[in-house]
């Protein structure tokens, strides 16, 4: 009876263990056990003016932050970046309309480093400024860049690291067509090494040898080369699967992050759309933005269908760990020290505007 008892006893206790270990293991992997609400709190608005030529923008296509909470906003129609201090106080103006040092013909995207340099992306040239504002150096690119910008994804990033190494999406040409490339380049604009590619199937090539750009229209459903970076590393994605690559300083492998979700098809109507390339299924996501704690925030694809303003946002660590799914009410193009920045809109006057929300419960979230 003894024997009976103790076996009776294992069985029940393996019996609990096997379903305790299968309710953690889902905890850890469905969404719904792992939502994240944000307590948001409006903390400024920085609005467009019809008086004030330093609030003027026209064609704003990126914006960066930087350690002291200065907003810089690349206003592209104007060849000029705008520095506003962390109270939204106009500062200075970096860059001009011009091809001499400093001046700018094409801006579309900034990177602030560490030291709080600023590199603002210009045509096939990357244009360096000091913590100042003036101008230090500038560095060729012997690459066509990915400078389309489709509301509301902004100029493709570029990361550059304190080894001097610029990690950029670029645009090559071959016979069969199109490519979005990854490559990373030395200060002089040269080749190191090429990571990863993205078909590109919305631009068609006339000629051989890729000579010729001659079509090419981007649809809201286009396949996206995404990059950010944390503590030192690089961080790159396609849209085409959720999966993303983390890599060192010298553009090695570090480790990849995977989550099993399926993807959603394109809807019916969006398939009819002329002079476009449609893919049968729509990207996992439009962007990837990381924070100084190293968390990585996925912001998930939204169709042009959805009316919603909420995004819906994937948190994970900076070693993979999928922790949270959130949303925001705006989209982020900023997330830094419990801040959100987002460009907007205003839907009464059409005026651009950035603003920025606090993030109260900021300390609470894991990392």
């Amino acid at each position: 009876m003894r024997t009976q008892n103790k076996k009776g006893y294992l069985l029940c206790l393996l019996y609990f263990m096997f379903f305790a270990f299968i309710e953690i293991c889902s905890s850890e992997i469905n969404p719904e056990c792992s939502e994240l609400k944000l307590k948001l709190k409006e903390d400024l608005t920085i609005k467009e003016s019809e008086i004030d030529e330093n609030y003027m923008f026209y064609r704003v296509s990126d914006i960066g932050v930087d350690s002291r909470r200065n907003i810089y906003i690349v206003d592209r129609g104007n060849c000029r970046v705008q520095v506003f201090n962390k109270n939204g106080k106009y500062l200075k103006t970096i860059g001009r309309r011009g091809k001499g040092p400093g001046e700018f013909e094409f801006p579309v995207s900034i990177f602030i480093d560490t030291e709080d340099n600023i590199y603002v992306k210009d045509g096939r040239e990357i244009e360096k400024f000091n913590k100042n504002g003036d101008f230090v150096e500038r560095i060729p690119c012997d690459y066509s860049t990915f400078d389309f910008s489709i509301p509301p994804y902004l100029g493709l990033r570029f990361v550059i690291t304190s080894e001097q190494r610029i990690f950029i999406p670029v645009l090559q040409f071959e016979e069969s067509g199109a490519y979005n490339c990854l490559v990373m380049l030395d200060f002089k604009g040269k080749l190191i090494k090429e990571i990863d590619k993205l078909i590109e199937r919305n631009i068609k090539i006339k000629g051989k040898g890729g000579g010729g750009v001659f079509g090419g229209v981007l649809s809201p459903y286009a396949l996206r080369l995404v990059l950010a970076s944390f503590e030192n590393k690089i961080i790159y994605a396609k849209s085409d699967e959720y999966r993303l690559f983390v890599l060192d300083k010298e553009g090695n492998l570090i480790f990849e992050i995977k989550k099993d979700e399926n993807p959603i098809p394109v809807p019916r109507k969006a398939k009819k759309l002329k002079r476009m390339y449609i893919p049968e299924y729509c990207p996992f996501f439009t962007d990837i933005l990381t924070d100084e704690k190293g968390r990585i925030w996925v912001i998930k694809f939204k169709s042009p269908s959805d009316k919603r303003e909420e995004w819906d946002i994937d948190i994970f660590s900076s070693k993979g760990k999928f922790l949270y799914y959130t949303k925001l009410p705006c989209y982020p193009h900023v997330i830094k020290r419990g801040y959100i920045y987002s460009l907007l809109r205003s839907k009464e006057t059409g005026n651009i505007m950035i603003k920025r929300l606090k993030i109260e419960n900021w300390n609470e979230i894991k990392y």
